[in-house]
């Protein structure tokens, strides 16, 4: 029962992420359609992991010595754990009493590897173009009729290009 479909390697990506977190005691027939779409995608997403790499070993230098220094500055909790910065999910907060040292050494990082960092800026751009293209997929149609109601809408959402048109069941 497979078919072609052609999205965007952006969706390729998130129904990847939506069929990974498909785990459960699931019909047969769904099983077996979510391990397959699973084996269409892996050399896609093989791919795009591998095109979202960089390629700019000064730029890896660059990030290592960030990475070090912001280690040494950030703020810690009462555990000694680096503490989150509130204003910037997913990003560490520099300790009050480092953060003059902080930004003086980013400063001068950044003047040192400028270059490193517009080479990384240009793969990042040509990346996130690369991400728009469409590619020509084949997956294994599932019967919408056989997704359980405890799967969330946004993993619904997700897989919904994959899902049998009316007339093909």
């Amino acid at each position: 029962m497979a078919e072609k479909i052609t999205i965007s390697r952006t969706k390729v990506v998130g129904i990847s992420n939506a069929l990974n977190k498909m785990i459960g005691s699931y019909e047969p027939k769904l099983k077996y359609a979510i391990k397959k779409n699973k084996d269409f995608f892996a050399s896609e997403i093989a791919a795009i992991a591998e095109a979202q790499e960089t390629n700019v070993e000064k730029y890896k230098e660059f990030d290592e010595k960030r990475v070090t220094k912001l280690k040494e500055c950030v703020a810690v909790d009462d555990k000694g754990k680096p503490v989150e910065d509130p204003t910037s999910p997913g990003s560490l907060l520099v300790a009050s009493t480092k953060r003059e040292e902080w930004e003086t050494f980013f400063k001068d990082l950044k003047t040192e590897y400028a270059d490193a960092i517009k080479e990384r800026e240009a793969e990042i751009k040509k990346h996130n173009e690369f991400m728009k293209e469409e590619v020509e997929m084949s997956v294994h149609k599932i019967d919408g009729g056989l997704i359980p109601t405890e799967v969330s809408q946004l993993i619904y959402e997700a897989i919904f290009p994959l899902f049998m048109e009316a007339n093909d069941e």
